[in-house]
């Protein structure tokens, strides 16, 4: 009868160690988890702090972009202005042409 005690005290003492072991191993396995999420967390966060700044930087290039095209636009106007003086230099150049020909030189 003590043999059968010892017995099933050793089977309940070995699931129970079985059972033990287990749990230390899924404990393992929670903690490896918690750290991974642990390390994503902190990976999308710096993400995020990264994508902000790039954010910033977009929005600051888009204005720089629309300042640049009103220069352009403003060059461009000064540009024609200047193509109409030039044709009005030529027209007058070719009218001073033609007084200073018919001018006697003495």
């Amino acid at each position: 009868m003590a043999d059968g005690r010892a017995r099933v005290n050793r089977e309940f003492r070995d699931k129970l160690t079985e059972r033990v072991h287990f749990n230390l191993v899924e404990a393992g396995k929670l903690g490896q988890q918690l750290n991974r999420s642990s390390r994503s967390h902190e990976i999308l966060a710096q993400s995020t702090k990264h994508y902000v700044s790039q954010e910033s930087s977009l929005a600051n290039t888009v204005e720089k972009m629309g300042h640049m095209q009103h220069l352009n636009q403003n060059m461009k106007f000064q540009c024609d202005d200047i193509h109409q003086s030039l044709q009005a230099v030529g027209f007058v150049k070719r009218q001073l042409d033609y007084v200073w020909v018919d001018v006697p030189r003495g």
